[in-house]
Formats: structure tokens, sequence, C-alpha cells
């Protein structure tokens, strides 16, 4: 900002500069937190683009029915993930070693 004699106030140069590095923090959460989700929306308008047969109907079935068996076997894997019970030793019953 400038004062009557066309000075500018150093209390303003700050102001500006916090609002910068607060919007910049700011965008910067945005984009680490939603970055793959950008990359996909990207990636869709540019083979919209591309193609004219890229967003209809029929290719969209022909995705989800390509990816369906994929999408179970990985959920399937999530969910003694999500439950905490993946990979953990037994104490009572210990690995040994096969002698030939």
């Amino acid at each position: 900002m400038n004062d009557q004699d066309g000075v500018i106030v150093a209390g303003a140069l700050a102001s500006g500069a916090k609002d910068r590095s607060i919007v910049k923090a700011f965008t910067s959460a945005i984009f680490e937190k939603y970055a793959t989700l950008f990359l996909l929306v990207i990636l869709i308008v540019g083979f919209s683009f591309a193609t004219n047969r890229f967003l209809t109907t029929e290719n969209l079935t022909n995705l989800l029915v390509v990816q369906a068996v994929i999408s179970c076997v990985a959920f399937a894997a999530i969910i003694p993930l999500i439950a905490g019970e993946f990979d953990h030793p037994r104490a009572e019953a210990p690995v040994q070693a096969v002698q030939w």
C-alpha cells in the first residue's frame, strides 16, 4: 500500500508476502493430498481430446469388465491389512528348517 506521499508502507509488503506464503502452503498441501486425483483428471481429459471413443459407454463398460477380477483380488488383500492381522508370526509354532 502507498501512504499519502507515494511511499510504500513496509507493513503492506509483509502482509502481501504473508498472504502469498499462506496461499502457497495451502495449494501445496492440497496438491500433495490430491495429486493422484489431479493426474487421473488430466489423463481423462487428455485421452478424451485425443480420441472420440474414449468417453463412450462401450469403452467404460469394457474397462470395468476387464478390471473386475483384479479389483476383487485387491479388495481381498486389503481386508487383512485393515484388520491388522497380516503377517503375524505365531509364537507357539516355530518354523523348522527342512533337511534333505
